[in-house]
């Protein structure tokens, strides 16, 4: 992500706080129901892709309590990295897959 000012970046992981969350986030909830199962590694991408365009157009609707100016869809892939590897799991039995899980921990922590 590009430099931002600290009152920047508290408003972006403000944004990434309620748009990846299923509890607050219908189309999180949805996508996330998508997603929910085994999926092999080769899909990593596709699936941090969908993740930043939620997480892009939840700030280009003014769907979150802050709205960032100048958020790009490079910005959006970078948190939707982070996002995967927050709910993907290596599949210990199958290393060319991982699990992907609407992880209600973190959704808790999230919303609470």
């Amino acid at each position: 992500m590009a430099a931002t000012h600290w009152t920047e970046r508290e408003d972006i992981l403000t944004l990434e706080k309620e748009c990846f969350c299923t509890y607050n986030n219908g189309g999180m909830k949805d996508l996330m129901a998508e997603l929910e199962g085994t999926h092999e590694r080769k899909e990593k991408e596709k699936i941090v892709e969908l993740l930043a365009k939620e997480l892009y157009s939840y700030n280009k609707h003014h769907c979150a309590s802050v709205y960032i100016e100048d958020f790009s869809m490079q910005d959006a892939r970078d948190l939707a990295h982070r996002e995967f590897l927050r709910r993907a799991h290596l599949n210990w039995d199958d290393a060319n897959t991982f699990d992907l899980h609407s992880e209600e921990a973190i959704d808790a922590v999230r919303f609470g």
